[in-house]
């Protein structure tokens, strides 16, 4: 199945091939009309179904040699602008969507070129006359997202429409880069030369004008690599593509991540707290698929379900257990990725919020000496001033009319002695110093 599904059709899929109902309520948990908080729920309670995650990096308006990657750039407004429209999207999708549009659950925004769809793919298989049927559904809808996408993601600064384009999942497959493979619909082939629009940008289409999304085409070159007689009898043998496609679609989400990263280490000073922003959301990114990627490595070293049909034929069991470990391989190193990028994110907000208080601390250093020659002179002119005022006022004591006239050398005979006091009081440390080293 792909996209979303009436009430209509999953009962009717439901009766026919006795599908779990809870099999549809986990997919489309974000109908609920209110949180019961029991999901994820216990593993024990999920032996039957598997959940992987879909993402598709995508980039929207720039032509090529841009890379879109500015440190300290300020996302935050076209976050909170995107978690919203997703909010209203998956609100309203059991009142106004039709059969099988797309289910996006988020668009994680990385700079003002790429951002990353993100969806999921539900598996359960479930006996039926003696053998077994797998049901799979993707969030990949029948519609194009392409106008959807330029609805959400449209940039205020910008005066026309920007091309949106959805970044093909590339598999690797042992010498596969000559063959030659025209079953694909040309409609909905994953990459196309590139050509200009009408403003002068750089875009990927397919002669349909649809945006070509790799998820889409799973349906139409499945199997490819799998052996029909081992398919019939271990049912994850028969998923296993799947996972490794979910397993690229990953890599690919975490190559970008890594360039995120890289472009937010070293920042301006004025845009350091927008850097340190876009690195936190950047780690919660991670937090989220290191758990999800927790929880598929758990489903293939279990094979699913221990419910789940298996292999008995002794080659055959061989050839699973290969693919086992093959997945198992690709998932740990996608987890360990993971898990050393979210510390790397830590490092490099540690590293940014030290050179922040270093410019600070740099900052009222600066004012210290600023404020330390304002002394200074406050210790040169305070006492001369003194003088200056106290000879000025005009008392008995000092002069009157008929007494005799004070000469000036008067002034500097007071002013030079208390201008002497102030000045070792200003030097203090230092005579203090000097004389301990004499032994005085």
């Amino acid at each position: 199945m792909r996209g979303y599904a009436t009430p209509e059709w999953m009962n009717l899929l439901g009766c026919t091939f006795r599908i779990d109902p809870e099999y549809f309520r986990r997919h489309l948990g974000f109908l609920q009309l209110y949180e019961l908080f029991d999901m994820p729920g216990l593993p024990s309670a999920s032996t039957n179904f598997v959940s992987l995650p879909l993402v598709t990096n995508a980039t929207r308006g720039s032509g090529i040699g841009d890379d879109g990657m500015t440190a300290g750039v300020d996302l935050s407004r076209a976050r909170e602008d995107v978690n919203m429209k997703i909010g209203m999207h998956l609100r309203q999708l059991e009142r106004n969507s039709g059969m099988g549009q797309s289910i996006i659950r988020k668009i994680h925004v990385h700079s003002t070129k790429y951002y990353s769809v993100e969806q999921e793919l539900s598996i359960s298989i479930e006996p039926k006359s003696g053998g077994w049927i797998a049901i799979i559904w993707l969030d990949c809808g029948i519609d194009v997202l392409e106008k959807q996408l330029r609805e959400w993601l449209a940039l205020p600064t910008t005066s026309q429409p920007l091309p949106h384009d959805l970044l093909p999942v590339f598999q690797f497959r042992e010498k596969n880069a000559a063959k030659v493979d025209d079953s694909a619909p040309d409609g909905r082939r994953p990459s196309y030369p590139l050509r200009r629009d009408t403003s002068g940008h750089h875009v990927r289409r397919s002669p349909g004008g649809a945006v070509a999304q790799s998820a889409n085409l799973l349906h139409s070159h499945y199997g490819q690599t799998l052996d029909p007689m081992i398919v019939q009898t271990d049912a994850f043998y028969a998923v296993s593509e799947l996972f490794a496609f979910s397993a690229y679609s990953e890599s690919h989400f975490l190559n970008l991540l890594g360039l995120t990263i890289d472009s937010e280490r070293h920042p301006p000073l004025d845009k350091m707290s927008a850097s340190l922003a876009n690195l936190e959301a950047t780690r919660n990114m991670l937090e989220e698929h290191i758990r999800k990627q927790e929880a598929t490595i758990a489903a293939i070293q279990s094979r699913g379900s221990s419910t789940w049909p298996r292999a008995t034929n002794a080659d055959h069991i061989k050839i699973v257990n290969d693919k086992v470990k093959t997945l198992l391989l690709d998932w740990n190193h996608l987890l360990t990725r993971s898990q050393n990028m979210r510390a790397q994110c830590m490092d490099s907000t540690n590293l940014l919020m030290n050179q922040a208080m270093l410019a600070e601390a740099q900052r009222s250093i600066s004012q210290a000496q600023g404020l330390a020659r304002l002394t200074l002179l406050a210790f040169f002119f305070v006492p001369l001033s003194f003088t200056t005022s106290f000879f000025g006022m005009n008392f008995s004591e000092i002069i009157d009319d008929h007494g005799p006239k004070l000469s000036v050398y008067v002034w500097f005979a007071v002013s030079v002695p208390l201008f002497a006091v102030s000045l070792s009081f200003l030097f203090w440390g230092h005579i203090t110093t000097y004389l301990a080293q004499k032994g005085i």
